[in-house]
């Protein structure tokens, strides 16, 4: 027995299938404002913690690993088997939590270690690769920044762990009048016509977060720390480096890859990139505040 739960992130629907025991509020409570009533909609993402020996009885390969990850999130470990991507997530040694994703990125089936204490975690964690990946063909990338609401308009923080993403975007809610954030760690960017939309998620680090909002990006900011502050309009390759780094791209696996770079060249198209050598101060957000809004001179 099991049931489902639908949410929609960017924009886009998730079934997310839970056995009958399991309370998805319990076991995913950041994506409770996400939540919706089932549609008819085909979801963008059919995620199941059922049938995982199922999904991979067919493959009779080794799988091949392609890299780890250890960060505040656990160790991440990826790899290719067959056509399908394999994740391993684990915050203690003792339980590792595994998922496959299908060739078409449509389909995650995961294998949960409902015993572990940090089982929500790593839940959390699966999911957010899964729907990483499942964005792609939708014209949307998962983003490591720090992201506001400014105006009616997003702007979006970038930068090295340490840079003070999550300080800088203080400063503007402490600054600018009607500043808000919108996610602290990890907002979603979709591509819609001639717009680049920035959306809230339910991964928000540690800013804790989890706003289903969507608004234009305004500007895309890379931080770095400085001595003085001075702000600087970036294009073309500059632009194109300034951006990679925190976007969610598989390299090994070709087509993701392409469809990512593509994408990211649509991103440079629609919206400003910039950077911002900055102090942790107030002079660093009326740099970036004029940069981005230079016709707007009254509140600063």
């Amino acid at each position: 027995m099991s049931r489902t739960t639908r949410y929609r992130i960017a924009e886009l629907e998730v079934e997310v299938e839970l056995p009958a025991g399991v309370d998805a509020s319990l076991v995913l409570p950041t994506a409770e404002p996400f939540r919706i009533a089932t549609t008819d909609q085909e979801p963008a993402l059919r995620f199941t913690t059922m049938g995982f020996t199922e999904a991979v009885a067919s493959l009779t390969e080794e799988p091949r690993f392609r890299s780890e990850e250890q960060n505040d999130m656990g160790r991440v470990r990826l790899y290719t088997w067959g056509d399908k991507h394999l994740i391993e997530v684990s915050y203690r040694e003792a339980f590792c939590h595994r998922m496959v994703i299908d060739c078409t990125l449509r389909h995650a089936t995961a294998e949960m270690q409902w015993e572990d204490p940090t089982c929500k975690e790593s839940l959390g964690s699966l999911l957010r690769i899964a729907y990483s990946m499942a964005i792609l063909p939708h014209a949307g990338v998962s983003i490591h920044a720090s992201a506001i609401h400014y105006n009616g308009e997003a702007i979006l923080f970038l930068g090295k762990s340490g840079t003070g993403k999550s300080t800088h975007a203080r400063l503007w809610l402490r600054h600018a009048a009607g500043a808000t954030l919108l996610n602290d760690d990890n907002p979603m960017l979709r591509v819609q016509g001639a717009k680049l939309m920035a959306y809230g998620s339910p991964w928000s680090g540690k800013g804790a977060c989890y706003r289903n909002e969507g608004y234009p990006v305004r500007g895309i900011v890379r931080l770095s720390q400085a001595t003085e502050n001075r702000f600087r309009e970036l294009h073309d390759e500059e632009a194109f480096i300034a951006l990679l780094p925190s976007c969610s791209v598989v390299r090994h696996d070709e087509g993701m890859e392409d469809m990512s770079l593509d994408l990211l060249g649509e991103i440079l198209e629609r919206v400003v990139v910039a950077h911002l050598a900055c102090r942790p101060d107030k002079e660093a957000y009326i740099a970036c505040h004029e940069g981005l809004y230079p016709t707007v001179k009254d509140e600063l």
